[in-house]
């Protein structure tokens, strides 16, 4: 199934690269702090934990627009860090 996943997510990164979704503002900055094929791997790991948070919660996903992830960049001068913990935790109270 992780093969399964990883195929997806290859297939899926040209599309999600060029969104304007918060799901493809978190892959642009991943491309351009690491390799390609790292980064699918960890779309896929993250494709897979949204997959599972939706059945487990019996719930839709809400796809967010990536507005809200670019303003608190922007207005806030973060750390690398900091600001993937905030969009993470953004992300999960989304999910």
């Amino acid at each position: 199934m992780r093969t399964l996943f990883i195929h997806g997510a290859r297939a899926a990164v040209p599309w999600l690269a060029k969104s304007e979704t918060q799901l493809g503002f978190w892959l642009r900055e991943l491309l351009a702090r690491s390799h390609r094929n790292s980064a699918v791997v960890a779309l896929a790991n993250k494709l897979v934990r949204i997959a599972w948070a939706t059945l487990r919660h019996q719930e839709t996903y809400r796809n967010v627009p990536a507005k809200s992830a670019a303003l608190i960049k922007r207005s806030y001068n973060l750390s690398r860090d900091t600001l993937l913990r905030v969009e993470s935790e953004m992300a999960e109270r989304l999910i």
